[in-house]
């Protein structure tokens, strides 16, 4: 009897576990666990699932000015400097009426320098400074004509450097000013021109292996 009893058991056991298959995943709430409350999106994520811009946005880095006068930053190779090529010239007997006075009552003034730009901003704007005629054409006519000191002179550019704080300028050739008044000139133009091309505070600058006041002193 007690063999029969165990029989009838066993046959609940295998139809109850039979009917426990049968029935759908979704009726079994009862072995389900409770899921996890779900988090809150992002600032950033629910603004671009509402059509908004995220948050925060990256902001490019700067151009910065490598040592040896060269513009870098972080978007690939610079194929032009970011400042535009400047040169510095003269209105002679100008009186500081539309630049800055110096020299013998004269003006220094900033202009846009002609020919193309490469990536040295340094290099460009000198040499465009080199090879600029003794009276470079100023944009508008409320301007007298300019005036190039270094003209005459037959100068090159051989290399510069930056340091972050003085701008230092190789030339070499020879320089030729044509009065007394245009030492100063020449002096302001390079000098101003170099500051100006790489941000520096002060230039230093030789020729043919002197400073530029030695070579201007033996002229």
């Amino acid at each position: 009897m007690a063999d029969g009893w165990n029989r009838r058991a066993y046959a609940a056991c295998v139809l109850t576990a039979s009917a426990c298959l049968a029935l759908p995943v979704a009726l079994l709430g009862c072995t389900s666990q409770p899921s996890a409350e779900p988090s809150q999106p992002s600032e950033a994520a629910a603004a671009s699932l509402h059509g908004g811009p995220p948050s925060v946005t990256a902001v490019p880095a700067a151009p910065q000015i490598a040592s040896e006068g060269r513009l870098v930053g972080s978007g690939g190779p610079a194929t032009a400097p970011t400042r535009p090529v400047i040169a510095y010239y003269v209105l002679p007997a100008d009186g500081g009426s539309h630049g800055v006075r110096f020299g013998c009552n004269d003006s220094l003034v900033a202009l846009p320098a002609a020919g193309p730009a490469s990536g040295d901003a340094l290099a460009s704007s000198v040499a465009a400074l080199l090879d600029s005629p003794q009276t470079p054409q100023a944009p508008g006519t409320a301007m007298p004509r300019p005036y190039n000191a270094l003209a005459g002179s037959r100068l090159t550019f051989l290399s510069g450097s930056f340091d972050g704080t003085t701008v230092t300028l190789y030339l070499a050739g020879s320089l030729r000013p044509d009065s007394p008044c245009d030492a100063p000139r020449i002096e302001a133009q390079l000098t101003q021109t170099a500051v100006a091309a790489v941000g520096a505070m002060r230039a230093n600058i030789h020729v043919n292996g002197r400073s530029l006041a030695d070579a201007l002193k033996l002229k």
